[in-house]
């Protein structure tokens, strides 16, 4: 080898140690950067040669630089990166998350009066019909055809077609996400007070569902689903309470309009205080006064 050619080997074995040692300087100060954050990061050199990444996934081996501080870089992939210059030796690209989509969540005010349905922060909807309907789906969360909606809401009388106009003024008043189709169901997230309720009942907690129970399932409605399901909450939520035999939540059941008229707990809470008990007088005049009101409403003999 000639001293020329032995020259240009030393002159190119100094510039690649000089090379490593910019290199190796640069993950140090990107290790530095990234000790105590978790978001994933590429180092690149100033002419945006790939050199490291951590979690960053698939990568070009170089990429164009923007110049400053703070500017955004779009991957071929689509993903985006915030730069971070690391003075004129390199710089970091950190992954820019993508905000997750918010899914609106579908809230269903069904007890009580002033009952109506929101799709996120929406406008409601307090059409009857379509309480209703929403109401039965509530309550079979895997859905219902169209057939069985017809049958829920109107009985054999229940027409297809009824309900797939129903299908479309909900989807069209609360939005499209508020009701799936195929089979028709409610949105992914959704709440219903009624059937917070139910839950509370079978937690074993009547105390908390009494709270909750702010009025009858949809009382204006005659639908057979409707009707049969207010009948069950309501009598299922009475019977934890008369189970209870604990006199200030039979005194709060009196009270409650659902309640007001329940003879058996108004005899329960006489039998359940102690002769002596202040409360005891007026437990006896309340049971009286509903058996009176009982035997008013009574049909007569025929």
């Amino acid at each position: 080898m000639t001293d020329d050619a032995l020259r240009r080997r030393a002159d190119e074995l100094e510039l690649r140690v000089e090379e490593l040692e910019r290199t190796a300087r640069l993950r140090e100060l990107w290790e530095t950067e990234i000790a105590d954050r978790h978001s994933a990061s590429v180092l690149v050199d100033p002419d945006g040669q790939v050199i490291a990444a951590r979690g960053a996934g698939s990568l070009p081996e170089s990429v164009d630089l923007p110049a400053d501080d703070g500017h955004l870089l779009q991957m071929p992939d689509g993903r985006t990166f915030g730069t971070q210059w690391l003075g004129g030796h390199g710089a970091i690209l950190w992954l820019r998350r993508r905000r997750a989509s918010v899914v609106p969540r579908l809230h269903l005010r069904l007890l009580g009066l002033g009952a109506e349905a929101r799709l996120g922060t929406g406008r409601a909807e307090r059409g009857l019909r379509s309480l209703e309907l929403l109401a039965v789906l509530a309550m079979h969360r895997d859905g219902l055809t169209a057939e069985q909606l017809a049958l829920s809401l109107y009985g054999e009388r229940g027409k297809t077609v009824t309900i797939r106009a129903q299908v479309h003024r909900v989807r069209k008043h609360l939005g499209r996400r508020a009701l799936r189709t195929k089979p028709y169901r409610l949105a992914e997230s959704f709440d219903a007070d009624s059937l917070e309720v139910a839950r509370l009942v079978a937690a074993g907690q009547p105390d908390e569902a009494l709270r909750a129970y702010l009025g009858p399932l949809l009382p204006a409605s005659d639908a057979p689903a409707i009707v049969d399901a207010r009948r069950l909450l309501d009598e299922s939520l009475r019977r934890s309470i008369l189970t209870t035999a604990d006199p200030e939540l039979l005194s709060r059941w009196l009270v409650h309009p659902c309640g007001a008229d329940d003879l058996a707990a108004a005899r329960t809470l006489v039998a359940v205080l102690p002769v002596g008990d202040p409360r005891r007088a007026a437990a006896s005049a309340s049971a009286a006064a509903v058996g009176r009101r009982m035997s008013l409403a009574a049909p007569g003999p025929g």
